[in-house]
């Protein structure tokens, strides 16, 4: 998968570099549409309703995803269980931070990835076709981690701070919860670009930064080490739309037919998780993927699993997704760009095609 953006540009600076780069003709997408596809429509049409998967060869499908962590349990799960493959889809994971995800769904090198709804936004209001067409998670899935010798989020002033990149999710979500204490950034605190849950991890522990959003399970093995837990994000600012399943537009109707066979083998992902019976089986996953121990493992399934991570039937957080506009827009995150509706950012006809193909009554 090639290097589409730098890692520190941020999500309005690759959404300006993508625009003026689009007046080329778009990339086809990475997996193509199986034989007996509804051909192309005109841009803008109606999705084609998609059949069930025929038998015969697998569909490759390009899946994008950020970092790692106990909470993409989907991703390992779907592809562990062979939930997508009985869809008829060949996947491939490829990790990347949030500005490559964006690029790579405009480009056609990836078929969907759960981009944070932030970025989603901000693409569309730069003219990106990008939708968000299945929930993932409407919850933060972090707390905010600081050295031992920080144990007021008062106390970071001055200091560095680990971020994901730029204006965009952990370093968003920062910069949100410090102005709560009154504190710029730029002028009371410095942001560092340190990468994904694991490399913020790392620039902690190595004494680089002073606090960082931390999710699982890097998040409950830094509290068990001794630093400073100064909170849950999901309990330090409103509720507002985290990330989704999110596709390019036109490259959705295109491939219309594995975008809902993908949906269905995640729906049964879902259900998979969420079946208490499965709860040794998942623990287990976690000690030997994640190299954790019981206690940490256990901890990960209470976030997870009881404390409902994922949309369990897929359907897109409207009011989440609208609070975070709203609160985009009172921020200035827009500046003189348009803003965009909640129908210009989600659009569920997919994946009531996959509830419809279930038997899902959501």
């Amino acid at each position: 998968m090639p290097v589409l953006c730098p890692r520190h540009l941020s999500v309005l600076g690759a959404v300006v570099l993508l625009t003026l780069a689009c007046g080329a003709p778009a990339a086809p997408p990475a997996a193509p549409a199986p034989a007996g596809a509804a051909p192309t429509p005109a841009a803008g049409a109606a999705p084609p309703s998609a059949a069930a998967p025929t038998a015969g060869a697998l569909t490759k499908y390009t899946i994008g995803r950020i970092g790692n962590a106990t909470f993409h349990s989907p991703f390992y799960i779907s592809v562990n269980k062979g939930f997508l493959r009985e869809q008829g889809l060949d996947p491939e994971i490829v990790v990347l931070p949030t500005p490559q995800q964006i690029a790579g769904l405009v480009s056609g090198s990836l078929n969907v990835s759960v981009s944070s709804t932030d970025a989603v936004v901000l693409a569309v209001a730069h003219g990106q076709s990008l939708r968000q067409v299945m929930g993932y998670q409407s919850k933060w899935p972090y707390n905010f981690i600081a050295a031992a010798q920080y144990q007021r989020i008062e106390d970071l002033r001055g200091k560095q701070i680990g971020v994901e990149g730029i204006n965009v999710s952990t370093g968003r979500l920062t910069e949100l919860l410090l102005k709560r204490y009154g504190m710029e950034r730029g002028r009371d605190w410095e942001a560092v670009v340190d990468g994904n849950n694991p490399d913020r991890y790392a620039a902690l522990t190595n004494g680089s930064i002073a606090a960082t959003m931390l999710g699982d399970p890097y998040n409950f093995q830094a509290i068990d080490q001794g630093y400073t837990n100064l909170g849950s994000v999901e309990d330090l600012l409103p509720q507002m739309d985290f990330q989704d399943w999110t596709v390019d537009r036109d490259a959705a109707q295109r491939g219309a037919q594995s975008l809902v066979a993908f949906m269905k083998g995640m729906l049964k992902t879902y259900q998979w998780l969420y079946d208490p019976a499965n709860k040794e089986e998942l623990v287990r996953f976690y000690e030997d993927e994640f190299k954790l121990t019981p206690q940490i493992a256990e901890q990960a399934y209470e976030a997870n699993i009881p404390g409902k991570m994922w949309d369990e039937n897929g359907r897109p957080n409207r009011a989440a997704i609208q609070a975070l506009i709203d609160d985009m827009r009172s921020d200035n995150a827009f500046q003189d760009l348009p803003i965009p509706t909640i129908d210009q950012i989600v659009d569920e006809t997919y994946l009531q095609q996959a509830w419809s193909q279930l038997g899902i009554q959501p």
